[in-house]
């Protein structure tokens, strides 16, 4: 009569872990990294997003060393794209007295968690003469390559889109126009391919755009909902996350839907761009990784079985 139990038990465990090794690493916590326009060396900040409450918390604020040297009365630079691995930003300003001139060079710097540190590195600009709006990395031709917007407010015709290795700046594939105002400053690429792209400066209007002809596909034009203004934009694969009227992150569905509304406390000033970090970091060495769990309850449910057939 004893065994009875003593079998559900070994079931149930071996069950648990199943459903814990599915779950227990399931993404709640987003980083969002935004490159602060403020004319005269406006910081970049990092922001957690609590994806089930809904609650942001600021991660770090700092101003990079190589910030370019502001104007008079503070008028320039203008901190635009941003993109973020785990152990680096990579980060373009607008240069010139105006802050509306080109980017000099894309520099990076030490993540460190979200607070930041100092520059380790410079990438000439792959588009000398005009201004990087945004970054974005994608998988490319190299497996990691990365993606500027570039020709902010000054390039007939449209902006376009490059893609270069990050290493050295070497430009990958030829530039591709894209059919839009040239004051665009959010862009991401979907998991379908395809460029999101908003059609002008600040504007929450984003459209898909075929990243081989750089042409608008028509039916897919978005709003974010909760937004007058949109900045900049990025996605996980399943949601939407754009910089929001200068003072907050929207994360929609990628229709647009409103999901949650982050506020980000204190002063923000005009922000431009956000990027989400990607996470390659190994659980932490007290925490048995997934493929461990797995196996543990491959195990016991094993011996659970084999136990039903002795009792049966």
């Amino acid at each position: 009569m004893s065994s009875r139990p003593a079998r559900n038990s070994l079931l149930f465990l071996g069950v648990s872990l199943l459903l814990l090794a599915s779950s227990a690493y399931a993404d709640v916590f987003e980083t969002a990294v935004i490159n602060n326009a403020s004319f005269g060396n406006g910081p970049i900040q990092s922001w957690s997003l609590d994806l089930t409450t809904g609650v942001a918390t600021a991660a770090g604020s700092f101003i990079p060393t190589g910030a370019i040297p502001g104007g008079p009365n503070g008028s320039a630079p203008n901190g635009r794209g941003i993109a973020v691995t785990n152990t680096q930003f990579y980060y373009t300003e607008l240069s010139g007295s105006s802050g509306f001139g080109p980017t000099l060079s894309i520099e990076t710097g030490l993540y460190n968690g979200g607070a930041g540190g100092p520059d380790n590195g410079s990438i000439a600009n792959p588009t000398p003469g005009l201004g990087v709006a945004d970054l974005h990395f994608g998988t490319g031709v190299n497996g990691g390559d990365l993606y500027a917007l570039a020709g902010y407010d000054t390039r007939p015709g449209g902006p376009e889109v490059v893609e270069f290795n990050p290493s050295n700046g070497a430009i990958v594939l030829p530039p591709v126009t894209i059919a839009t105002d040239a004051g665009a400053d959010g862009f991401t690429i979907l998991p379908n391919g395809n460029y999101l792209i908003n059609r002008g400066d600040a504007d929450n209007s984003y459209d898909q755009y075929n990243p081989v002809t750089g042409a608008r596909i028509a039916g897919t034009n978005i709003s974010a909902q909760g937004c007058g203004t949109a900045t900049g934009v990025d996605t996980d694969g399943t949601h939407l996350f754009f910089d929001c009227n200068f003072n907050s992150i929207a994360e929609t569905d990628l229709s647009g839907n409103l999901i949650h509304l982050f506020s980000l406390p204190g002063t923000f000033g005009e922000g431009e761009n956000l990027t989400l970090v990607e996470n390659f970091s190994p659980p932490p060495p007290n925490v048995p990784e997934p493929s461990s769990i797995i196996l543990l309850a491959t195990v016991v449910s094993w011996a659970g079985l084999k136990l039903r057939r002795k009792l049966a």
